[in-house]
């Protein structure tokens, strides 16, 4: 098993604390607490790959079963996986569906049918 390097916990500290919402402002995500990131905290956030997001996902997940976070949440989570590997980054989210694969895919359609009216507004406008 590798150990994470140092890049890989800054990164995964700055996606726990991450809304995933850019916002108007600054262009930048805020922290759970309503802070926007600076951007060099942005631009370490933007570094996230693969590896990263599929890990974040995965807690994610466990905390969904034991309902510690919202559905909100990871469903922008698991969105940002496939919207970062599409090359114009202006996708809808028919794109995006496209693009997961079948486990994502039905996991992406059981968050969404476990949000609230007023989180699938907030999930449009994000």
């Amino acid at each position: 098993m590798t150990t994470p390097n140092l890049v890989s916990r800054n990164i995964m500290k700055l996606l726990f604390d991450a809304d995933f919402v850019n916002r108007d402002d600054t262009n930048t995500w805020s922290h759970q607490d309503g802070r926007p990131f600076s951007e060099p905290e942005q631009a370490i956030a933007d570094a996230a790959g693969e590896e990263e997001l599929e890990a974040l996902f995965d807690v994610y997940k466990l905390l969904l079963k034991r309902d510690l976070v919202d559905p909100l949440d990871a469903v922008r989570v698991l969105a940002y996986r496939y919207w970062i590997a599409l090359p114009d980054h202006a996708a809808t989210s028919t794109d995006l569906v496209a693009t997961m694969t079948d486990q994502d895919r039905a996991e992406f359609q059981h968050l969404l049918d476990r949000l609230t009216p007023t989180q699938r507004s907030a999930l449009l406008k994000g």
